[in-house]
C-alpha cells in the first residue's frame, strides 16, 4: 500500500510540475505574441493613418479650389465636389477585393507600401492638376490602388486569432482611432500652411500646391519607414492558411461570401453606412465652405480644417478610452446602433445651425444620409451575431 501510495504521489506531483511548465510556455507564449503584436499593430496604424492623412488632406479645400482656379460655377461646385471626393471611395470598392486577394497570396506588405507610395504621387500631382477631370482621375488611381484598410483589417484578424483574442476589439479602436486622429492631422495640415506663399511665386499663383507637397513628402517617409520596419512573415496563423488557400481565384472567394446569408447582410449594411457617413463628410465641407449669404457657414479652407480638426480629436479620445467599455457593457450590436443614431441625429442638426438657412439642397442631402444611416443600423439589428453561430456549424 505503501509503494502505491508514493507511486500515486509521485505521479500527482509530476503532473503538478507539467502543468506548471505548460502554463508557464503558455504565459511566456502569451508576452512574446504581445510584444510582437504590439510592433506589428503601431507600425502598422501609423501606415494607415498617414495613408489616411494623405487621402482626406485635399478635402477642405476642394469647393474653393474648383470656384478659384478652375472657376467652376456656384450650382456644380457641389456635385464636382462630391464627384472628386467620392471617387476615391467608389474606385476603392471595385479593387479592394483583389487587394486583399492579392495579399493573402504574395503577402501584406507588398500591398501596403505600394498604397502609401501611389497615395503620395497622387497627392502631389493634385497640387499641381490643371484640369477638373484630371483631379478626379488621381482620386480613381488613389483608390484603385489604396489596400492600406483592407490589409490591415486581415493583419489584425491574424494577430488575434490565438491567444491574443481579447485583444481584437481594442486594436480595431485603436485603427479607427487612428483614422479619426490623421484626418485631423490632415486638416490641421491644410489650416497651417494653406494659403501661405513664402515668397515663392508658384505658391502665390497656386495656393493649393504647398499643402500636397508637404503631405506627399510626408506620407513617403512613411512609407519608406514601413519598408524598412514592417514584417509580414509569420503572421498569418497555420491554422488560417489552409482556408486562404481554400480558393484557387477571386471569384470563388466572393461565391462563399455571398452565399453566406449573414455575410451577405454584413456587406450590404456597411456599404449602406459608408455611403451615408460619406455623403454626409462632403456635405458638411460644402456646407461649411458655402457663403454665408446663401445659408452656408462661409469658412476658409483653414477654418473648415479645424472643424475636422475638432471632430479627429473627439473621435480620438473616444475610441481609446471609451470604445472598449461600451462594448463590454451594452454589445456591439447596441453600440452600433446608437452610434448610427447619434450620427444620424448630428448630422440632421448640422445644416440647421444657421438662421438664415437657404442651402435646401445640402439639408434634404443630408436628411437622405441619416435615413440611410438608420436603415442601415436596423437591418443589421435582427441577426448579426447569428454569424458566431453560423461559423460554429
Amino acid at each position: 500500500m505503501s509503494l502505491i501510495n508514493i507511486n500515486t504521489s509521485e505521479k500527482e506531483k509530476q503532473e503538478e510540475l507539467e502543468e506548471k511548465s505548460e502554463e508557464e510556455e503558455t504565459k511566456s507564449n502569451a508576452k512574446i505574441a504581445i510584444k510582437k503584436a504590439q510592433k506589428v499593430a503601431a507600425i502598422l496604424l501609423t501606415a494607415i493613418g498617414f495613408d489616411e492623412y494623405g487621402g482626406t488632406l485635399v478635402y477642405p479645400f476642394v469647393p474653393k479650389m474648383l470656384k478659384k482656379r478652375f472657376h467652376i460655377s456656384k450650382k456644380n461646385v457641389g456635385v464636382l465636389s462630391g464627384v472628386i471626393e467620392g471617387s476615391f471611395k467608389a474606385s476603392s470598392f471595385f479593387s479592394c477585393f483583389y487587394l486583399g486577394y492579392f495579399s493573402d497570396k504574395f503577402g501584406r506588405k507588398p500591398i501596403i507600401i505600394f498604397s502609401l507610395f501611389m497615395v503620395s504621387i497622387t497627392l502631389l500631382l493634385f497640387g499641381f492638376a490643371w484640369s477638373v477631370p484630371l483631379l478626379i482621375i488621381l482620386q480613381v488611381i488613389a483608390g484603385l490602388t489604396d489596400g492600406s484598410e483592407v490589409v490591415t483589417k486581415a493583419v489584425f484578424s491574424d494577430l488575434t486569432s490565438g491567444v491574443l483574442n481579447n485583444y481584437r476589439s481594442f486594436l480595431f479602436a485603436a485603427m479607427s482611432a487612428c483614422y479619426a486622429f490623421f484626418r485631423g492631422l490632415s486638416s490641421a495640415t491644410v489650416s497651417i500652411f494653406f494659403g501661405h506663399d513664402f515668397g515663392v511665386e508658384s505658391f502665390k499663383k497656386n495656393p493649393y500646391l504647398f499643402p500636397c507637397i508637404i503631405g506627399a513628402i510626408i506620407v513617403f517617409i512613411v512609407a519608406i519607414i514601413t519598408y524598412i520596419f514592417f514584417s509580414d512573415k509569420g503572421l498569418m496563423p497555420k491554422e488560417v492558411e489552409p482556408f486562404v488557400h481554400k480558393f484557387k481565384n477571386l471569384k470563388e472567394g466572393f461565391k462563399y461570401v455571398w452565399a453566406n446569408r449573414l455575410l451577405r447582410k454584413l456587406v450590404i449594411v456597411f456599404s449602406l453606412c459608408d455611403f451615408s457617413n460619406g455623403s454626409v463628410f462632403v456635405l458638411m465641407i460644402l456646407y461649411a465652405t458655402l457663403d454665408y449669404s446663401e445659408g452656408g457657414l462661409g469658412f476658409s479652407p483653414n477654418e473648415t480644417g479645424v472643424i475636422f480638426i475638432v471632430f479627429g480629436i473627439g473621435t480620438t479620445i473616444y475610441e481609446l478610452l471609451w470604445y472598449n467599455k461600451l462594448v463590454k457593457k451594452i454589445g456591439v450590436r447596441k453600440l452600433f446602433l446608437l452610434g448610427s443614431l447619434v450620427t444620424a441625429v448630428c448630422a440632421s442638426m448640422f445644416p440647421n445651425f444657421t438662421i438664415n438657412n437657404r442651402s435646401f439642397g445640402i439639408t434634404c442631402n443630408m436628411e437622405m444620409g441619416c435615413f440611410l444611416n438608420l436603415y442601415s443600423s436596423l437591418l443589421l439589428w435582427n441577426d448579426v451575431f447569428a454569424l458566431k453561430r453560423s461559423y460554429n456549424d
